[in-house]
Order: structure tokens, then sequence, then C-alpha cells
């Protein structure tokens, strides 16, 4: 089925349209598009206004708060943003993320983050973004970067602790290019 926007004025698809009880077709009479934009330019216009409409909503509903801080840190996108954000914290820390890493690079990272949290859910098995010449090794101290990640089992991670073996790269399951 197939419906005008009335924002845009083109005929669009219904699946592009929120639903709404209170019209009489069910469905919103803008398109997510021109809703998303309208809703965009007025918080822009209004900005101090609506932080502090969510400050107050905030601070009555804290509970609400805390449920969906909790629910988007066990979503697969959440634990992989909070596991690639605390892994670049101890980096830093650790000076060993170089400060010409582009944006690219750092979403490869994020990217292997999410896929091994993919990789736990379809195979059942915990599985790590190690370092493979560790932040911190004995005889060497590797970098931050995405060609430096590799996913692998947890175990095997863990086995393997700060340790380096040049001859022995294949343990892992996928590394960053």
């Amino acid at each position: 089925m197939m419906k005008e926007c009335s924002g845009c004025k083109t005929i669009k698809e219904n699946t592009k349209f929120s639903k709404s009880s209170s019209r009489y077709d069910g469905l919103q009479s803008q398109c997510k598009d021109c809703r998303s934009t309208r809703r965009r330019r007025d918080y822009l216009k209004n900005k101090e206004h609506e932080l502090e409409l969510n400050k107050a909503w905030a601070k009555a509903n804290p509970d609400a708060v805390k449920r969906k801080a909790s629910n988007y840190r066990k979503s697969d996108k959440g634990s992989a943003y909070y596991n690639s954000r605390n892994s670049e914290r101890r980096a830093n820390n650790k000076d060993a993320t170089p400060e010409w890493l582009t944006k690219d690079h750092k979403d490869a990272m994020k990217s292997l983050y999410l896929l091994a949290k993919k990789l736990e859910k379809l195979c059942n098995v915990k599985y790590h973004v190690d370092h493979i010449v560790p932040l911190n090794g004995a005889d060497v101290s590797g970098l931050h970067t995405p060609w430096n990640l590799q996913i692998m089992e947890a175990s095997l991670n863990i086995r393997k602790s700060n340790k380096h073996d040049p001859k022995d790269n294949s343990r892992g399951l996928t590394q960053a290019t």
C-alpha cells in the first residue's frame, strides 16, 4: 500500500510511515524521514529547553534511566561499544593508541568487538578481542591498532596472557585490516 507524505509530497510505501492510532488510516501524515528532519530542526531551535525537559524527566524517572542504560549495555551494539571504549581507554592509559589513527581505523576496531559479541551468541562460546602483540608485553609492547587485533576464544586469550609468540599468530579467528 502507498501513501502521500504531507511533508515532502511524495508517494511512499506505508512502511515509511510511523503508526498513529488517532489517524483514520492508522499512520502518521508525514513519513519517518520528514518527521525526523522536523524533530531535529525543532530540537536545534529549542535545544536548551529540550535538554531541560530531558533532565527533568531523568530526575523524575531514575529507574527508567537505569533500565534503559542497562538494556543498552546488554545489547550487542551497547556491549561492543563499551568493550571498545574500555579497551581504548586502557590503551590510552598505556600510551598505546597512536594519535594518527583515523575514524575508519577506530570503526574497524569497534566492528571487531561487535563481531566478537555476535560470535558469542552464535557459538555459545565466550570470545575476546585480543592484541596480537600485547600492549604491555615482557619483551615487546604493541599498539592499539586494527592490525594488532584479532578475535579469539576467551580461554585461549586468558591462557596467552601478555605473552607474544611471533611464530604463532594463527590462533585468532579474524584480524582487522
